[in-house]
């Protein structure tokens, strides 16, 4: 590799974007019971979250993102430079905006530290 001039690669250093919470396991309730099949939900019925960074040569801005479990689709979205819980609720609040879905919206998101599981009982608030 000298004589060529090469140099290796280091590895990228990994991310960790989950952070579980503890506290979350105790008190949160998977009312999905893990079913993501997108034809036995009806649109608007659940959403799930994802997180995830965007390697530029100016950074890593995290992205938000809700989907629809029945539709596969991204209905809201949100990029920052961290990963607070604004994040995941601004995504949040552009997909309700967008869909405007009825209330008993089930919201299914990982145990990270940004957001837990819950039930959306009011799709206004």
């Amino acid at each position: 590799m000298r004589q060529r001039s090469l140099a290796g690669r280091c590895p990228l250093r990994l991310r960790r974007t989950t952070i579980p919470d503890p506290a979350a396991e105790t008190t949160a309730t998977d009312l999905l019971r893990r079913n993501f099949d997108a034809l036995a939900l009806e649109l608007n019925q659940a959403w799930c979250d994802d997180i995830s960074y965007i390697r530029t040569w100016e950074g890593c801005p995290y992205r938000a993102t809700v989907i629809d479990l029945a539709s596969q689709r991204v209905v809201g979205w949100a990029m920052a430079a961290h990963m607070r819980t604004t994040l995941v609720s601004d995504a949040l609040q552009m997909a309700v905006e967008a869909r405007r879905p009825p209330p008993g919206l089930l919201f299914h998101s990982d145990r990270g530290s940004q957001v837990h599981r819950e039930r959306l009982h009011s799709a206004a608030g």
